[in-house]
């Protein structure tokens, strides 16, 4: 069951865990969702690209546990980035994997800066 969030939490935890990310890798959010809808866990990832993509310095978000995937994304348009977004730029363009985590892509550039593309398809997956 997902949960009434106040979302100021989890802005303050996505601040928080962006002023620690070095610039130059891409950042994406790392969500797992229980049977429901609610998630069970979140991160905020470092994403290098290359031959072999790898991911590293997971910083965690526990307030987004019991919320859903919208309300994260809520709280990154709240906390000041944007995300890569489907077509219609509706939703966030979340991307499975293999393993039934789901990722997404956050902008750290400035609101009129470029964008860049959702994730291709080789994006590596966390190591556990």
């Amino acid at each position: 069951m997902t949960r009434t969030a106040d979302l100021h939490a989890l802005i303050a935890q996505i601040r928080a865990a962006m002023t620690q990310i070095p610039p130059g890798p891409d950042v994406v959010v790392h969500a797992i969702h229980g049977p429901g809808h609610a998630l069970v866990t979140c991160h905020l990832l470092t994403v290098t690209t290359g031959d072999r993509p790898t991911a590293s310095h997971p910083a965690r978000l526990p307030a987004a546990v019991g919320t859903t995937m919208r309300q994260v994304e809520h709280a990154l348009t709240a906390s000041g980035y944007s995300y890569a977004t489907t077509d219609l730029g509706l939703r966030g363009a979340w991307r499975a994997t293999r393993s039934g985590a789901h990722l997404l892509r956050v902008h750290r550039d400035t609101p009129d800066g470029p964008r860049t593309e959702p994730m291709p398809r080789r994006d590596a997956e966390p190591a556990r």
